[in-house]
């Protein structure tokens, strides 16, 4: 699981094996940017199949801090029907939930909270628009 987070002052990402302990990739680190960029299209690449093809089987897909279902988008114990989700956008370090019609976020957490950060926000997009009764387009990975 990778999670790269480029911020204005340091980019830094987080490698947290299926097994062993917790890798910590900083600015000490000559072209740690570019390093995390590629990294994260790479996992990516690979995980959103993966992790697409267990939702259409009905799963649910855990992402640490927040989880994907076939019905919704969730935190805790918390979820959100699709029908009710607005958008789910990443500003200043933060996951934010909307729900239609609503002001202020249904969901707030730091991007530290949801692991495969892109691979969340992606399968959460494509479940939006199948929500909304859109066709994913033919370009679209997830």
């Amino acid at each position: 699981m990778t999670n790269g987070i480029t911020s204005v002052t340091t980019p830094e990402l987080w490698v947290r094996p299926r097994e062993g302990a917790e890798i910590t990739v900083t600015d000490a680190y000559k072209g740690v940017a570019r390093f995390i960029d590629e990294l994260d299209k790479t996992f990516t690449r690979v995980r959103l199949p993966q992790d697409r093809d267990r939702l259409k089987a009905g799963e649910r897909v855990d992402f640490f801090g927040a989880h994907l279902d076939p019905a919704g988008v969730g935190y805790l114990d918390h979820r959100l029907g699709w029908r009710e989700v607005d958008q789910v956008t990443v500003k200043q370090g933060w996951l934010e939930i909307h729900r239609h019609g609503g002001g202020k976020p249904w969901a707030r957490l730091p991007v530290e909270m949801v692991e495969n950060l892109s691979v969340f926000l992606a399968l959460a997009a494509r479940m939006r628009q199948e929500a909304a009764g859109k066709r994913p387009r033919p370009d679209d990975p997830a």
